[in-house]
Formats: structure tokens, C-alpha cells, sequence
């Protein structure tokens, strides 16, 4: 099934609900959103009773709107109900101009539209209270009255004067009807108000074709929705306004054969959308991405991490458990998968036999048109099963840093962009990084391999551990792509661990391990109140390129640091680096090119168990005492 028809479905399911999630509104067909500056209060006889201004936050505003009205940039196109000054006020040209040749145009279009719907059958007391209002001509009059709008000792309006950053003179003007006759005095919020202007507005609706979306004669529209994406988003989905172009023209004669949907259809779907991208959209720039399911189950955040995919975050690893040195990294893991299973395929989501999950993306392909960016639609058990391989293929047991715990977690899109291609201090290009994105997201959703490149990239950073001022930036980063390079190996391999391979004899791995090796026996000589840069990693990026002649330089620079260690632990460094030199063939020890991704793999698993061994040490000699 198409995105549109399964937009144009849930409209129709979720139409009229609360929505407990979140404060989005499900729009209805004919209605539109406003930023309103300006609230006026009036009688059911249309006698002015007050005015205030509009707080930022309370700016919302749905309104009834035409399909020109709804997509008007130029020209004299009034809304039906809630618009701007100068089709309200009978009185505009009195006050101000507003840069307009003949302002009058404005308010006589308004009424002639107002009285239409007011003298048909679909008529409602809010109607006729307004109507009667704006017919004495004098709304600008209120409003300098009220101390609302600023004028000068003329008594023009001060052009420069704002009201919430919008100039005075285009000041957008929602009404609240104050009467017996109404059972919501807010208009906007008025469900009767909505549909008697549905019912009239679809009244009028004469051009009927064949909906391609239905397959049924129905009124069509050529003039679809825009502010999809967010209020001031002026980008359509659909649209075919270029008739000197070649936009259809050279297939299609008219613009109906390129595309005939009935305004209703168009309507629901698009309003839908909106409601979904409201709801529970995901910004990243000008792109948005959304997932929905079918029945509007909760989904867990498709850019996060294992630990933050709910809002309501699954419970961590024991911490005693994480915490003991002694605890097999399978039981680690097998707790892992445990509570990712739970979290996953618990109580989260009730998944129904005809299930199905939607991921959508939106970006801005030019000013007036939006541009479905990635979309694919699953059934929801497969979409689970994708992410549960996600989380497991690329999780990583992360050694302790600043206040963070010793656990395993796998990692969010941000951490991998920003690990890749960001800076120290937090910044990425944006359009990179909603680059890394649509790349990453059908890994995520579809388990489709991991681009390499993105996998070289972090392991090049990884290797510069100069480049950080901090060490848990660096730190973060090296994770990040022990995480991905462990994905590469799962995907090339079938299997790769997170423990250290004590049996593996492959130059890249067994060059990693004798780095950490070095990096830790050297640190351990460090005082802990030392900020200080281990020879290991001055000459890291030379090491991950030229192993052979780099590790000689190391090697010597190390011999003093051991020196320092008492004579069982130097031993025991001097041991465990014979073990590795062992394991090398001859050849491929002297081998000088480039060492792979592995390399960091075996790197940060040696450090790690040569902490764990320190851990276990301490704990001996505190029970010994």
C-alpha cells in the first residue's frame, strides 16, 4: 500500500480522537493552522466587548481556509472566517495603507465570501455575530481603543510598531464570540463552527473527475496543502503550477491527466501527515523523519541507542553485575540481549496480525516544493527484528569515563555522525550529517550493510587521539567505531565478539593488542592526578600506518616506564607482549603497510581486560589486608 493511502486511512481511524500523546491536532478537511497576534471578543449581536494581544505559545491558531486561501502568496484571496487586518477592517485605508494600491479590494472580497457562507443553509450564530461586526466598519477603531495598536499624533498606525515580532499592520485576528447562542466561545476551537464550514465549502466543490487515489468521481483540487513540515513551511508535496515548463507538459496535456485527486482525499492525507510530523517527528535541519504504525502503536526513537530508544528508558545491566571484574563478558552480553528483548518485544507494542510501520523522510527540495527524502514501509514484527539486530550487531561494552557507568549499550545516529565527521566540541554540518542519516536509517530498519566509508571515517579519527583535548572525547569515539567495526566483521564474518580473541593470529589484531599492551603498562607508572599523553598515543596515527617502524620507536620509549613497575608487574607486561610477539608470523610482523579497522577492535579489547585484570588485582590484596 502507498504512504498515501495509509495517510488517508489513519485520518479516517483517528479523526475526532484525543490524542494523548502529545497537544498535535488532527486538522480537519478545509481548515488550516495561523500564528494569530490578535484576539477580539465580541457579543452575539456583534458589539466589541475587548482585545488582547497574543502570547508566542497560545499563537496556534485553525481556521477555515479555501483551496486558494490555503495556498495564496499574491493577489486578493480572503480566508472565510480568522484573517489578516486588512481584509478584516472595513476601516484599513482610514489608518494605513499598508503598501497596498487600493486596500478596500481587501474588505469588500472578505464580506462578499462572509455574507455567501452566512446566508446558506450552513450557516452557525458565530457567523452572524461576526458578520455583523466587521459590517460597522470600525475593527482598527477597537483596536487603538483598546490600546492594542500604536498610532501617531495623526492618528495613522505607526508601520514600525510590532506586536510579537509581526508588524502591526499585518497582524493576524482571531475571534472569541461571547453569547448564550454559542457553546465555544474560542472559534478556533468550535468542532460545530468546522463542520458547518465543511459542509458548505465541499457544497461548492464543482469540478469533478476521477480521484486516481479512490478510483471515484469526486471534486478534485490541483491546490494542496503546504506547512507540512512545520508552520512557516511553505514546501507542497504535490504540485503542478508551472504550466510554461516541464513540469508535465510534453507527457500530459493538462495538469489533471499528470495527476486527478479529489480534494477530500488530499485534504486527509495531508493533514494527517501534519499531524504525525507534530506528534512525534524527528528534526534534523530542514529534514524531518517520522515513523507510524498502522494502528498508531508506540515505536521506539529509530535514531537512538539501545537505553534511550523510549521515552521511558529500559532499565540498565545490574550495576553490581557490570561493576564486578571477575563477571564472563557472554553473561554481560546475555543480560544485554535480555533487556533489549524485553524492552522490544515486552509491553511496549501489542503487535496486531496486519501490523505494518511507516519511516518517512521530508527535506525541503527548493523553496516551494518538499521532497520525500527515504520511505519505507514494513511489517511491524520484521521492523523489530531489524532493530533488535541493529542494537545487537552494533553494541559495545564501553569502559568507564567521566560519570558514565561500565556497561553495554550500543550507539545513537548522532554519536556515529558526530564520531565520524563532527568536531570535539559538538558541531556537524548539518547537511552532512542528515547525510549520514538516510544512509544509516535503512541499516537500522531494513539491516542493510554499513557503508564502509562511514566505517573508514571513524576509524581514521579514532586513530588521532591528538586531535582531542580531552580524553573521553577521544575515548567516545574509539567505542563508536570498535561498535561499527564489530557491525563490518558481524555482516563480512557472520559473528564477531565483543571479549578479546586470545586465539587470533591476524597482524592487524595482534598489532592492536601490543599497543594496549604498551599504552597501559606505561599509564600505570602515571600519578592519577597526571594529565599526561602516553607515547602510545603521540605516535598513534604513525602506528595504525606504519606499524613495523613506529612499534621500535615505542618500544624504546617504553623501557624506562617499565623500569618504574615492580619487578612481578613488569614481568608480567613483558610476558604478555612475548605471548603476541609468539603469535605473529615473521612476515607479517615486518609488514610496514597500513593496519585495517581490526586493529582498533583488538586495541580496545586488550585495554580493557588489562583494566579488568588491574580491577581483580586490587580486590585480592584489599581481601589479603
Amino acid at each position: 500500500m502507498s504512504w498515501t493511502n495509509e495517510l488517508y486511512q489513519l485520518y479516517d481511524q483517528f479523526a475526532g480522537k484525543e490524542d494523548s500523546v502529545s497537544n498535535a491536532y488532527l486538522l480537519p478537511i478545509a481548515h488550516s493552522t495561523q500564528n494569530a497576534q490578535i484576539e477580539i471578543s465580541i457579543d452575539g449581536e456583534g458589539n466589541f466587548q475587548s482585545a488582547r494581544k497574543i502570547p508566542k505559545e497560545d499563537a496556534s491558531t485553525v481556521i477555515p481556509v479555501t483551496e486558494d486561501s490555503a495556498t495564496r502568496s499574491s493577489g486578493i484571496t480572503p480566508h472565510p472566517f480568522a484573517d489578516k487586518l486588512v481584509y478584516l477592517a472595513g476601516d484599513y485605508a482610514m489608518y494605513a495603507d499598508g503598501g497596498k494600491k487600493d486596500v478596500t479590494k481587501y474588505f469588500d472580497a472578505y464580506l462578499r465570501q462572509l455574507s455567501a457562507w452566512e446566508a446558506s443553509s450552513n450557516t452557525h450564530p458565530s457567523m452572524t455575530a461576526l458578520k455583523k461586526y466587521v459590517e460597522k466598519r470600525h475593527v482598527l477603531h477597537d483596536l487603538i481603543a483598546a490600546h492594542i495598536m500604536e498610532s501617531d499624533e495623526n492618528g495613522a498606525l505607526n508601520p514600525k510598531a510590532k506586536i510579537e515580532q509581526i508588524s502591526q499592520l499585518d497582524c493576524f485576528v482571531r475571534f472569541r464570540i461571547v453569547s448564550p447562542e454559542v457553546q465555544e466561545e474560542r472559534t478556533w476551537k468550535d468542532a460545530t463552527l468546522q463542520e458547518c464550514f465543511i459542509s458548505y465549502y465541499t457544497s461548492c466543490l464543482q469540478n469533478r473527475e476521477l480521484c486516481y487515489a479512490l478510483g471515484e468521481i469526486l471534486p478534485i483540487t490541483t491546490k494542496h496543502p503546504s506547512k507540512i513540515r512545520k508552520a512557516d513551511d511553505k514546501g507542497k508535496l504535490i504540485s503542478a503550477n508551472d504550466e510554461s515548463g516541464f513540469s508535465y507538459l510534453g507527457r500530459f496535456e493538462k495538469k489533471e491527466e499528470a495527476l486527478s485527486i479529489s480534494y477530500e482525499f488530499s485534504q486527509k492525507m495531508h493533514n494527517a501527515l501534519k499531524w504525525l510530523i507534530a506528534r512525534q517527528g524527528i528534526y534534523c535541519d530542514s529534514m524531518v523523519l517520522v515513523a507510524w504504525e498502522n494502528h498508531l502503536e508506540k515505536l521506539p526513537r529509530l535514531i537512538a541507542d539501545a537505553n534511550s530508544m523510549w521515552e521511558d528508558e529500559i532499565p540498565d545491566i545490574d550495576e553490581d553485575e557490570v561493576e564486578t571484574a571477575s563477571l564472563p563478558e557472554d553473561t554481560i552480553i546475555a543480560a544485554y540481549r535480555k533487556k533489549l528483548q524485553t524492552s522490544l518485544f515486552g509491553n511496549k507494542l501489542e503487535i496486531q496480525p496486519d501490523s505494518r510501520t511507516m519511516i518517512m523522510a521530508l527535506d525541503a527540495a527548493t523553496t516551494g516544493r518538499d521532497s520525500i527524502s527515504m520511505y519505507e514501509e514494513m511489517v511491524t514484527s520484521d521492523f523489530f527484528e531489524n532493530l533488535e539486530k541493529w542494537h545487537m550487531e552494533t553494541a559495545w561494552i564501553r569502559l568507564k569515563r567521566q560519570k558514565q557507568k561500565n556497561k553495554i549499550n550500543s550507539f545513537s545516529l548522532y554519536e556515529i555522525a558526530q564520531g565520524a565527521y563532527g568536531t570535539e566540541s559538538g558541531g556537524i554540518d548539518k547537511k552532512l550529517q542528515k547525510s549520514v542519516y538516510l544512509r544509516l536509517i535503512p541499516c537500522v530498519i531494513s539491516h542493510r550493510n554499513l557503508p564502509m566509508d562511514i566505517v573508514r571515517a571513524l576509524f581514521n579519527r579514532a586513530c588521532n587521539p591528538l586531535a582531542y583535548e580531552k580524553t573521553y572525547n577521544w575515548y567516545a569515539v574509539l567505542e563508536t567505531a570498535c561498535g561499527m567495526i564489530r557491525k563490518k566483521e558481524i555482516e563480512q564474518k557472520g559473528a564477531c565478539s565483543m571479549g578479546l580473541d586470545y586465539t587470533c593470529t591476524q597482524r592487524d589484531y595482534l598489532y592492536g593488542r601490543l599497543l594496549a599492551i604498551a599504552d597501559v603498562a606505561e599509564s600505570e607508572t602515571y600519578d592519577k592526578t597526571e594529565a599526561r599523553t602516553t607515547n602510545v598515543r603521540r605516535y598513534f596515527n604513525a602506528f595504525a600506518n606504519r606499524p613495523y617502524s613506529t612499534w621500535r620507536t615505542i618500544e624504546l620509549k617504553l623501557d624506562p616506564y617499565l623500569s618504574k613497575l615492580s619487578l612481578g608487574r613488569r614481568k608480567r607486561y613483558e610476558i604478555l607482549m612475548q605471548e603476541v610477539y609468539d603469535m605473529f608470523d615473521r612476515e607479517d610482523f615486518m609488514d610496514n603497510s597500513k593496519l585495517q579497522p581490526i586493529f582498533l577492535h583488538a586495541y580496545h579489547c586488550q585495554v580493557r581486560e588489562l583494566y579488568k585484570k588491574k580491577q581483580m588485582d586490587t580486590v585480592e590484596s584489599e581481601e589479603e589486608v
